[in-house]
């Protein structure tokens, strides 16, 4: 979807570094909590 909408593909070596955190975040995500997986998605936009 980031490329569709205009950006290069996602960085995802972050979450692969990370992955316990970005579980996690998934997690959060499924309580409607969406501000950890906000946080690994701009990292992952960010490196770009």
């Amino acid at each position: 979807m980031a490329v569709q909408g205009g950006y290069r593909p996602l960085d995802y070596q972050s979450w692969e570094q990370n992955k316990a955190e970005y579980i996690s975040a998934i997690h959060a995500g499924m309580s409607m909590d969406y501000g950890p997986m906000c946080y690994w998605v701009s990292a992952a936009l960010r490196r770009n």
